[in-house]
């Protein structure tokens, strides 16, 4: 099967990509980023939720979905991808309710009508984001960074945003921010 395992594109040495091995882990990442790139929006998400399953570490899935805008709409619920790295990327009305984006890069991402219902975005990039009508409520926000992010009618209903980095200016912009936490 000329170093497909089963046949699907992707290679053998795919499942060992977490190894030590940079050289191994660096091929693994650049095919797995061109056989994202050519399946449509709902494969591309199937198969987030495979890797993601089955421990393949989320700097691989957010490496190789750059660029892509399979992800708009997407039910990404409950998924577990910290330190994920979706910087610039398309995420407009993408559910990520309680999902666990700790340390992620969310940095320039278009998230307008996001929901991030009791995510957890703790010490998340989230600079120059657009979060414009993006649900928030209960969302773990402390040690964010939000400079610059755009929060026009998004909702922080008892989102903790503690130690986080936003303005009271960026704050004056929401819909609602009920009961929010900002002291430490």
């Amino acid at each position: 099967m000329d170093g497909d395992d089963a046949g699907d594109g992707l290679p053998d040495l795919l499942p060992h990509a977490a190894t030590d091995n940079p050289e191994i882990s660096q091929i693994a990442q650049q095919r797995l980023g061109q056989v994202l790139k050519t399946l449509n929006g709902d494969q591309q998400v199937s198969m987030v939720e495979f890797f993601n399953h089955n421990g393949l570490p989320a700097t691989f899935l957010g490496d190789g979905l750059q660029g892509s805008k399979a992800l708009v709409g997407a039910d990404l619920q409950k998924i577990v991808l910290p330190q994920i790295n979706l910087a610039q990327m398309d995420l407009r009305r993408v559910n990520f309710r309680e999902a666990n984006l700790q340390g992620s890069d969310l940095s320039g991402a278009n998230l307008t009508e996001t929901t991030l219902t009791e995510a957890n975005i703790e010490g998340a990039n989230l600079t120059e984001a657009n979060l414009s009508k993006a649900t928030l409520i209960g969302a773990n926000l402390r040690q964010a960074d939000l400079s610059g992010a755009r929060l026009t009618l998004a909702i922080f209903e008892m989102a903790d945003l503690r130690e986080a980095k936003v303005t009271d200016e960026q704050l004056g912009t929401i819909g609602s921010g009920e009961a929010l936490k900002r002291e430490p």
